[in-house]
């Protein structure tokens, strides 16, 4: 770009003419037009911008003069708009720029509209365009300049942000590892318990339901001899209070 830039300065500065008092000189030719009066130059560029119309269907832009080695040209351009009820219309309007086949570049002044209140800057429209040349490359040297000052700076950040950025992945490496073994050893603990609470269950003893020990009545135990009657008695306690495992 700046290679470009400076081609076009050069080509621009090397055919300029000064007038005596130092003015530049507007050695405007456009085509189908014949004086050099700044008036009659400034209500042709004036009439084009605002009747011009493409040639052909096909085709938004026209060559319409030269100045110091540079093209200049008119272009048609569309601009959608809506309308009340939603519908999406266009609006046409003209602008205008110079360039050289060698760059390609596009230089307009004021957007590439003329002003149409001011006789002298619309007749010098495009030799303000043109003079943009000298404006865009020292701006774009200044701009490059400051960058080479500043690359080592950027260059360091830049270095110290990819080894950070190393840093913070090895680090999630790491803490993932850590929360997959962290639930590993989880998982584990948990089958472990849950493997010591089956052994336990199959310990337990349920016992059954006890039934009270058969009362013998008073009159009864008159007829047993106190011996087998204590003999009994145990016994039946025993078979009632017997505990089953599962």
């Amino acid at each position: 770009m700046l290679a470009k830039l400076k081609g076009d300065c050069e080509l621009y500065q090397s055919r300029l003419v000064l007038e005596p008092d130092g003015t530049k000189s507007n050695h405007i030719q456009l085509t189908g037009f014949k004086g050099s009066d700044a008036e009659a130059v400034r209500n042709h560029i004036i009439g084009l911008y605002k009747g011009w119309k493409p040639p052909n269907e096909g085709s938004t832009e026209q060559k319409i003069g030269n100045l110091y080695g540079f093209d200049l040209y008119i272009r048609q351009e569309r601009e959608p708009y809506r309308i009340d009820d939603g519908l999406v219309q266009y609006k046409s309007y003209n602008n205008f720029y110079a360039t050289t086949a060698n760059s390609g570049i596009k230089y307009t002044y004021n957007d590439g509209f003329p002003n149409i209140d001011n006789p002298k800057l619309s007749a010098r429209h495009f030799l303000n365009a043109i003079d943009r040349t000298v404006t865009l490359k020292q701006r774009y040297e200044k701009e490059l300049l400051e960058f080479e000052n500043e690359r080592p700076q950027l260059e360091r950040l830049a270095g110290k942000a990819f080894a950070q950025e190393e840093e913070l992945k090895s680090m999630k490496s790491e803490l993932a590892g850590l929360e997959a073994d962290i639930a590993k050893k989880l998982g584990e603990k948990q089958m472990d318990r849950d493997g010591n609470a089956e052994a336990d269950n199959e310990g337990v003893c349920e016992p059954e339901e006890v039934e009270m020990a058969e009362i013998i009545e008073p009159e009864k135990t008159e007829q047993i001899p106190t011996h087998n009657l204590m003999q009994q008695t145990y016994a039946a306690m025993r078979r009632n209070n017997r505990m089953k495992f599962r």
